[in-house]
């Protein structure tokens, strides 16, 4: 079945289409008179035409309604009022004989015969329409809907004289139909009742319409065939009598064995789908208990306590894990607010918390206790919980909320120890990073001297690896070398040695003019590994030049001792030969 969102506007194309036939109806009607053409105002029937009356106020009942739903109010009134004025006026010249010209015989052509007067039901059927027709909305009359209420007084009008014309209560030849309605009159008729119906649907009928309740279902059933298999049945009687098919006695005859078969058909398929609705019910309700008690068993066997509440907050249901954590029995809190049996405060302050199945129940979506609830059960006890709240909700509307509570004071507690170690976490993180921070400033001191001293210093000081990459060279190095440290990326034997041997290597070096005495020294890792040599080399020129200088004026001192020395014997064997000769 459709759902109510999809079925009114449905109704709405339906109560357009009946007051376009209306119209259709009430134009056509019009025009046989002026045009003097009887099948436009009779339908082609033996009966009664439509007077032109008539014809005029439902042209303009139907110019009403149109106007009502394209939000024309002034328009809408002003054609029902007028439609009105026909009713009421052709009322009183019927009632009182006064002579208000309401036949409309001007409207007639030439020659052809009067229009007659509208009959006093159709009257009153064409005031009401006028008075409901043209409301934009449907006021209440003693709680029921006025539109509704004028719907089936006129759809009933209309029914009893469609049924008068195909029962035929006078002779088929005359022209007398029941309540004096026309045949076109009295489908108009019948039409718009039907237009108010479905253009401003009542809540009953909606429901009937949709619902998948028994009563509704043989209603849209039964109800239609009550109405149009008599009057279809009816009208074949009257046309096979008026072709010569069969007499009247064996017509009626006829029509009662089809009623009564009909009837008969409709009352044994009503009473096979009651059974089969009453069978169907009692397997829903079979399948509805044994759910019912298997949800009872699970709410009852899970840890978790779950209260379940009607849509005003009042507690239908308690399963045992809920009875434990409040110290309610759930005999006791039936019906009771849910406020009365939940005292949920914060754990961290003791400030009391806001129950969340008020926001559920207000808002309709699923809310959440804040901060670290705690339960304050009816005995004094305190649980630690997490409180869940979520809304009922099904196609009618709002059933209630269920309210789930966890009792969570292990994880509580593990969540406050793993809080605490963070705490003490960050503080150790603090400590080392401050002594981190403290080294790292005296690292950079220590650089600092360091680079202060290699760049103050004349000695030349270098760092390379094991490959001969220069890693580390002091400006002194650089000025006495004089080579980048791409050309420098080499290894001599005494370098080569060092790595090899790992010892440190005392020698002299002359780079360019000058003469260096270098020291160096294995490179070590963490590991004690080699990874590469540190050489530290001295300026020695002047020095060596001091030595070779000293090594000269040793050398001329042990000539010029010598000299001497050669001399002193001469001078010596010369006094011998004197102190020889004198003797």
């Amino acid at each position: 079945m459709p759902s109510i969102s999809s079925l009114v506007p449905r109704l709405a194309r339906v109560s357009r289409a009946s007051y376009g036939v209306v119209a259709l109806l009430g134009a056509s009607a019009i025009w046989g008179w002026v045009l003097g053409v009887p099948f436009l105002r009779d339908l082609g029937a033996d009966f009664a035409p439509m007077s032109p009356g008539a014809a005029l106020a439902l042209l303009l009942l139907a110019t009403s309604y149109f106007a009502a739903h394209a939000e024309r109010p002034r328009s809408a009134i002003a054609a029902a009022i007028g439609a009105g004025a026909i009713a009421a006026l052709t009322l009183i010249e019927t009632l009182l004989g006064l002579p208000l010209g309401m036949n409309f015989e001007w409207l007639a052509a030439r020659g052809a015969e009067l229009p007659g007067l509208m009959s006093i039901a159709a009257c009153v059927t064409l005031l009401l329409l006028a008075l409901v027709t043209p409301l934009a909305r449907d006021p209440k009359i003693f709680g029921a809907s006025a539109n509704g209420l004028a719907a089936g007084v006129i759809g009933t009008v209309a029914f009893f004289a469609l049924l008068g014309l195909s029962l035929r209560v006078l002779r088929f030849d005359i022209a007398a139909p029941l309540l004096g309605f026309s045949a076109p009159a009295a489908l108009a008729t019948m039409l718009a009742a039907i237009a108010l119906a479905t253009g401003r649907p009542s809540e009953w009928l909606l429901d009937t319409l949709s619902s998948k309740r028994t009563g509704a279902v043989v209603m849209r059933w039964l109800l239609p065939a009550a109405v149009v298999v008599p009057i279809a049945v009816g009208w074949m009687r009257l046309y096979a009598e008026r072709e010569g098919l069969f007499g009247e006695a064996f017509g009626m005859a006829l029509f009662t064995l089809v009623m009564i078969a009909w009837f008969s058909s409709l009352i044994v398929w009503v009473a096979r789908t009651l059974d089969q609705a009453a069978a169907q019910r009692a397997q829903a309700e079979g399948a509805a208990t044994e759910q019912r008690e298997w949800l009872q068993v699970t709410l009852a066997s899970i840890g978790d306590g779950v209260i379940a509440t009607d849509a005003a907050g009042r507690v239908r249901f308690l399963n045992a894990a809920a009875q434990r954590l409040t110290a309610w029995r759930a005999a006791e809190a039936a019906g009771r607010p849910l406020d009365e049996l939940l005292q949920l405060f914060d754990e961290r302050d003791g400030a009391p918390l806001r129950n969340p199945l008020k926001a559920a129940l207000a808002t309709r979506t699923a809310t959440a206790a804040a901060g670290e609830p705690a339960l304050r059960a009816r005995d004094g006890a305190v649980h630690p919980v997490t409180v869940n709240a979520a809304p009922i909700v099904d196609g009618e509307g709002l059933l209630g909320a269920v309210l789930v509570l966890r009792e969570v004071a292990a994880q509580r507690q593990s969540e406050r120890a793993m809080r605490e170690a963070y705490t003490e976490l960050d503080q150790r993180v603090v400590r080392r990073t401050a002594a981190l921070e403290r080294a790292s400033a005296a690292l950079r001191e220590r650089n600092a001297l360091l680079n202060a001293i290699t760049t103050s210093t004349p000695d030349l000081i270098f760092a390379k690896d094991r490959q001969g990459r220069l890693l580390m060279a002091n400006p002194a190095w650089n000025k006495a070398v004089g080579k980048t440290a791409d050309e420098a990326m080499t290894l001599d034997d005494n370098e080569r040695l060092v790595l090899e041997a790992g010892e440190t290597m005392i020698l002299e070096e002359v780079v360019g003019e000058r003469t260096y005495l270098t020291t160096n020294s294995p490179l070590r890792d963490e590991q004690g590994r080699v990874i590469g040599l540190i050489g530290v080399a001295t300026d020695i020129t002047e020095r060596k030049n001091a030595q070779r200088e000293l090594e000269k004026l040793v050398v001329a001192e042990q000539r010029l001792r010598a000299e001497a020395e050669r001399a002193n014997r001469a001078n010596a064997r010369a006094v011998k030969l004197e102190a020889a000769a004198a003797r």
